[in-house]
């Protein structure tokens, strides 16, 4: 059995061999590349030659840019856009109003006493009253309320203040 596969094994390398010698005798390629090497022999160098003619781009360019109709618009420019509008009202900074007032914890009867920029010694305020344009709210042990009516946007504004 092993002397069957030997003799199948050589006779398929012969013929390998064979074919491979075959190829390199008898190029199939050879032919064709014999005949272009002829055709590229047979044919010459080709002399192009150029037109005589100018181009007349100065004597263009003038009469385009002559006639009117090129600088005429095809479509008018767009009307300028509105002014843009007026920004909304600041809103007013209640606890600058009052920056240089202190509410002491000081009372008699309904009243407490404020220290004011005016008055450094105090002044006694009661609910109902203003300081600075803002109207006292109301007042608790700890705090001041203030109301201020900003009139451009009807808006009540309130700022509380600790008492010292």
């Amino acid at each position: 059995m092993d002397r069957i596969i030997n003799i199948c094994a050589s006779g398929i390398l012969v013929c390998i061999l064979a074919a491979i010698a075959l190829n390199q005798i008898n190029d199939p390629y050879d032919s064709r590349r014999k005949a272009l090497e002829q055709r590229i022999a047979e044919s010459g160098p080709i002399e192009e030659s150029e037109d005589s003619f100018e181009w007349q781009f100065d004597e263009w360019n003038n009469s385009i840019l002559g006639k009117t109709s090129v600088w005429q618009e095809l479509i008018p420019p767009p009307p300028p856009p509105p002014p843009p509008p007026p920004p909304p009202p600041k809103r007013p900074d209640v606890a600058g109003m009052l920056a240089d007032v202190k509410a002491t914890r000081q009372k008699v009867g309904d009243k407490i006493k404020f220290i004011v920029p005016s008055n450094p010694r105090g002044e006694f305020k009661s609910v109902g009253e203003s300081i600075n344009g803002v109207e006292i709210k109301s007042v608790t042990r700890t705090e001041v309320v203030f109301n201020y009516y900003w009139a451009e946007n009807k808006e009540n504004i309130s700022y509380t203040m600790p008492r010292e």
